[in-house]
């Protein structure tokens, strides 16, 4: 099976909970609208749109700035 090929999923209601979790424990305000998590498998050498690329950009940044 092809991830790449997928496109966005959502993540499991026990990850989802334990994001929730983390939030409170953290006292961090997530909205009246709650948590909308998925995730999404990218392979900028089959598909390396304008979107993608940005998408990419934005996780790099996450693991820079939680080094």
């Amino acid at each position: 099976m092809d991830l790449a090929a997928c496109g966005e999923k959502s993540i499991p209601d026990s990850l989802l909970s334990l994001i929730k979790k983390k939030h409170e424990e953290k006292s961090v305000d997530i909205g009246g609208g709650g948590l909308d998590v998925k995730w999404r498998v990218i392979n900028w050498k089959l598909d390396d749109s304008v979107e993608n690329r940005k998408r990419l950009s934005k996780a790099v940044a996450i693991f820079h700035v939680s080094i």
